[in-house]
């Protein structure tokens, strides 16, 4: 690889990893890429063409180096919309769930309300059923007793005119 003036003075590591981005700039997959081997080695004995033929490599290696890592984040970009869309849609399923089992709970208690409801008024009507039952017994009772006692008691009118009736025959 190439190196500036400013690399001299740097430390072994970073011309080291310098060398590895070369040799990871060699592993590029290039379009044409034997066509541009055999102009840079090609015909011509003229250094300046070479020379030139070296600069126009370099420059499509460089354009092709950048429009594959604007390919890569235009990817990585849809990946993350991609996760975001997909994260977005299952948290809308969650709570779409999470509401579903609030209503469900709140059906279930509703229901046991109504039952309990339901259930204290079945009581209360059997209650006054009930209650209006003894007190029909009780007002039978108190007709039996008055009758009762109604049949005990001596008509006077009644005797009065028994004794009259008997003393006319006398």
């Amino acid at each position: 690889g190439q190196h500036n003036m400013n690399d001299v003075g740097r430390k072994p590591e970073l011309s080291k990893s310098l060398a590895q981005q070369v040799k990871k700039q060699d592993g590029l997959r290039m379009k044409n890429a034997a066509s541009w081997n055999s102009l840079a080695a090609g015909g011509s004995s003229s250094s300046v063409k070479k020379t030139n033929a070296m600069q126009t490599f370099e420059l499509y290696r460089k354009q092709a180096k950048e429009k594959e890592e604007r390919e890569k984040a235009i990817k990585m970009q849809e990946e993350q919309r991609k996760m975001y869309k997909e994260n977005m849609e299952r948290e809308r399923q969650r709570e779409e769930r999470e509401k579903l089992r609030e209503k469900e709970e709140e059906e279930a208690l509703d229901m046991a309300r109504r039952s309990q409801q339901e259930q204290e008024r079945r009581q209360q009507i059997e209650a006054e059923k009930l209650a209006a039952a003894k007190e029909r017994e009780r007002k039978k009772e108190q007709e039996r007793r008055k009758r009762e006692a109604m049949a005990h008691k001596i008509d006077m009118n009644a005797q009065s005119e028994m004794m009259a009736a008997f003393e006319e025959t006398m």
